[in-house]
């Protein structure tokens, strides 16, 4: 409360020494304090400002000390079309984002299983492959999880989130949270065009019903696409579109599906032949970058 008078307050680096901003008798000169322009993020940084310096506006830390906090307590929102747990994806996390503090939400999350059902069942062009909590599986179109998407990520934001990351490769319209958004659909094609320049490569999709738009998008774009479909959540589908992708020698095999991992990258590459792209990894090392910064 405070601090409310000043409007968008940050711990981060002095005030020039020469002006006064106090309140109430509080002289905060060189308490660390900058403009930010996130809503959200002001909010949580104010929080966590007051758990820091205390109501007395002072600090038994030095400058340096408080930053560090701060940057420890970093947030990156991951949303997730299915349901969690997602222990997979943490563990992606952790080994590729190291040092990072993150947390995964499900936007079917809460949802009953007739609820899930019901959201199965509308029209659409776009079906998305999602993990459940049971273990099963579901396909629900695009343009349906949009705006449960889109809830998760300012949920995230609400509480602390400095970034998101959405666990699909869906080409959804823009998000805007108020923070940065990692969408692996975008980042996909802008890789896959720098590793391989001529632009003929073979993408993996997660079900049969995503091979048809996502060559019409994987085209747009400018590639000469093979497609094949493995679900990361079926046993036994890797050896099939490995076998597709060997034989038409692509020069990089894309996962186009978030769940695939390290182990099916492994097996699809050592059985193709070819370099496997995986969108998991890839988010990860990207947001680790961002959340960095």
């Amino acid at each position: 409360d405070s601090l409310r008078p000043y409007g968008a307050l940050e711990v981060g680096c002095p005030l020039p020494a020469g002006e006064a901003h106090s309140h109430k008798d509080k002289d905060l000169r060189g308490s660390g304090i900058f403009v930010v322009r996130s809503a959200a993020r002001r909010v949580a940084r104010c929080q966590r400002y007051m758990e820091i310096y205390g109501k007395s506006g002072r600090s038994k830390h030095r400058p340096y000390d408080v930053l560090d906090e701060l940057r420890r307590t970093e947030m990156l929102g991951l949303v997730t079309i299915g349901q969690t747990p997602r222990p997979d994806y943490e563990a992606a996390f952790r080994e590729n984002a190291p040092g990072v503090d993150f947390r995964v939400v499900g936007a079917l999350d809460g949802l009953t299983a007739d609820e899930i059902e019901a959201l199965s069942e509308r029209p659409g062009d776009f079906p998305l492959h999602g993990l459940l909590a049971d273990g099963s599986t579901c396909d629900i179109q695009q343009e349906t999880l949009g705006p449960l998407v889109d809830q998760c990520m300012r949920d995230l934001v609400a509480n602390g989130a400095t970034a998101v990351g959405l666990l699909c490769t869906g080409r959804f319209h823009d998000f805007d949270p108020g923070v940065p958004v990692l969408m692996p659909g975008k980042l996909l094609p802008a890789v896959a065009g720098a590793i391989a320049p001529s632009r003929r490569i073979g993408v993996v999709a997660p079900i049969e019903s995503q091979i048809a738009p996502m060559r019409e998008l994987w085209e747009a774009d400018g590639f000469t696409v093979t497609l094949a479909a493995a679900s990361p959540y079926h046993d036994g589908e890797n050896a099939a579109a490995a076998a597709v992708m060997a034989d038409a020698a692509p020069d990089l095999v894309v996962l186009d599906c978030v769940g695939h991992g390290p182990s099916s990258r492994d097996e699809i590459s050592r059985l193709s032949g070819r370099p496997v792209l995986t969108a998991q990894t890839l988010l990860a090392k990207v947001a680790a970058e961002i959340v960095a910064a």
